[in-house]
């Protein structure tokens, strides 16, 4: 993972761009299995398969479960940071 940087203005440390929280992995994920469970209903739908249509759920979900996982990633990284604390430490339980 790259080192969070941020912009400096006259000695005033900006906050983070928005995508500088994000991380395209997931993002990926999510488009990529969004279109094919919409391309898999839209088969369903033709072919009247009802296989199909639990298919599309199932990659449906799959991308959705993507999804929360870049909002989990791009929460994590907007949490401030204590003094000497990396971007990748986990908090103390």
């Amino acid at each position: 993972m790259k080192p969070e940087r941020r912009a400096e203005t006259r000695g005033k440390v900006l906050p983070p761009t928005p995508s500088a929280l994000t991380a395209g992995p997931p993002l990926l994920l999510h488009f990529v299995c969004h279109l094919c469970a919409l391309a898999l209903l839209a088969i369903a739908i033709v072919a009247g398969r009802a296989g199909a249509v639990r298919t599309a759920a199932a990659v449906g979900t799959a991308g959705a479960l993507a999804f929360g996982v870049f909002f989990a990633i791009a929460l994590r990284r907007m949490r401030p940071r204590r003094e000497g604390e990396s971007p990748d430490t986990l908090p103390a339980a």
